[in-house]
């Protein structure tokens, strides 16, 4: 028994082809398959699961492996490709990259995403233009604490009137908000009315557009 598993040992341990003559025969390494020159009944060779996926896909497991990943990495590419074309039908995607081109610097979705959230904020504070000529712009509040006069909202065209007319001190705002019942009259112009807007779900702005009812800041 002892000889017969010392000569068993001797040829599954038995010396491989050198790395050079490996190298020289073309094998770089595992993607190219078992390395040439193994003696039969070696170890590697003998691995019933080496075989089997040999004999049945005609390719060492290790070049399957490796076909297996370039399969998966095509699939990222082009999914990189089709996110990249849906980002540049978006509002805004052709300007900035080229502000991108010029700086040096490569467009990415972050930078993307950025613009098109700018570009959603300013169309939410375009508003809605109504018969009169005011703004009505939903879900936000201007110049909040800085009211120069509030009053009980029971009829928004009296508020518009009041807003075009005057507030008991004389002067045309240049928008009012309506919140909660409430109608907050803002003295300061439709610029700067829209610069210190802020969302909020509770509020209406309505900006005073009208070319005749326009703060003096305006038309000066």
């Amino acid at each position: 028994f002892g000889k017969k598993a010392f000569s068993l040992l001797r040829r599954a341990t038995a010396p491989s082809l050198g790395l050079e003559e490996a190298v020289a025969k073309g094998w770089w390494g595992p993607l190219d398959g078992p390395r040439p020159g193994y003696r039969a009944g070696s170890l590697i060779e003998a691995a019933p699961s080496s075989e089997g996926a040999e004999k049945e896909t005609g390719r060492p497991p290790a070049a399957k492996e490796a076909a297996t990943l370039r399969l998966q990495l095509s699939e990222v590419h082009a999914a990189i490709a089709q996110r990249n074309a849906a980002l540049a039908m978006l509002p805004g995607s052709s300007q900035l990259e080229d502000d991108l081109t010029s700086a040096g610097k490569e467009p990415s979705s972050k930078a993307f995403d950025s613009k098109v959230r700018h570009s959603s904020l300013s169309l939410r504070l375009e508003g809605v233009m109504e018969d009169d000529g005011f703004i009505a712009v939903h879900g936000w509040n201007a110049c909040p604490g800085q009211d120069a006069y509030t009053r009980v909202a029971l009829d928004i065209q009296e508020c518009k009137q009041m807003c075009r007319g005057g507030v008991p001190s004389g002067q045309t705002c240049g928008a009012f908000v309506v919140r909660q019942g409430r109608a907050h009259f803002k003295q300061q112009s439709i610029a700067e009315c829209r610069q210190k807007m802020v969302e909020d779900p509770e509020s209406i702005v309505y900006l005073n557009s009208d070319p005749e009812g326009r703060p003096e800041a305006e038309t000066s």
